[in-house]
């Protein structure tokens, strides 16, 4: 979810977008009751110097899981994602490029046979008229 706020923030173009865009799946994230490692990075340190009955053990042991669950959730699933899409997308273009570029040549070629075909040749005859 934070990577999906993340992500939507970059393509809104206005400051107010920005905020909405980051605000509501980050707000998901924290209803939702899941665990952020650099949140929780911040957060259980804060609680140890407050006097929370926490060792560095069990600092390390709630981090693990919310590391591996952040990565593969944020790096597999929304990583993914993107990168199927936007790679999905360049070889579109390159294709319809392709296209593109062929309809292109293919007009200059036939520009080029008709303009050559209605030139008059050196001698001052049309090249049709030398044909017959």
């Amino acid at each position: 979810m934070v990577c999906v706020g993340v992500w939507q923030a970059t393509t809104a173009e206005e400051v107010a977008g920005k905020i909405l865009a980051i605000w509501f799946p980050i707000a998901a994230f924290v209803m939702m009751g899941f665990d952020h490692c650099i949140a929780n990075q911040f957060l259980i340190p804060v609680g140890m110097m407050y006097g929370a009955d926490i060792t560095v053990g069990q600092l390390f042991w709630a981090l693990l899981p919310a590391t591996i669950g952040n990565a593969i959730g944020g790096g597999v699933l929304v990583g993914a994602v993107y990168w199927y899409v936007y790679d999905h997308m360049t070889s579109n273009k390159q294709f319809f490029q392709r296209i593109r570029d062929s309809i292109y040549k293919r007009q200059r070629r036939l520009t080029h046979i008709a303009t050559t075909a209605l030139t008059p040749s050196e001698d001052g005859e049309n090249r049709d008229e030398k044909e017959e």
